[in-house]
């Protein structure tokens, strides 16, 4: 069942916004906490998807991608806590958000194909 990753669109945008994440500058105190805490999620969720699709059955695939989707949701809320914290500016704010709430979606729907029509 083993897939190549880099042919799943979820981990292309995966990798992309982990890209950015390491991108992103911020101030030294917040560089070791939420900074660290942000940039291991974002890595989780790319890892995950890559980690799953080598496994051998769907329902281990479906397992990583259930972490990938959640890692995704922690980068999300760590991302809003740095815009109330006026660490990151409300259009990066706005476009990394919007893009893990995408990625979300997309791990979402990609797993609902990976279960099958008579799984639930």
């Amino acid at each position: 069942m083993s897939r190549k990753p880099e042919d799943l669109i979820i981990y292309q945008e995966a990798y992309k916004l982990s890209l950015d994440i390491y991108k992103i500058k911020l101030p030294q105190q917040e560089q070791y906490e939420l900074g660290k805490q942000l940039r291991r999620a974002s890595t989780s969720v790319v890892l995950n998807i890559s980690e799953g699709s080598a496994r051998r059955t769907n329902k281990e695939f479906l397992q990583f991608l259930n972490q990938a989707n959640g890692s995704a949701q922690e980068c999300k809320t760590i991302v809003s806590l740095l815009k109330d914290l006026n660490y990151l500016d409300l259009t990066t704010f706005n476009n990394l958000s919007n893009r893990f709430d995408k990625l979300g979606r997309q791990i979402t729907l990609f797993s609902k194909s990976v279960r099958g029509p008579n799984v639930e």
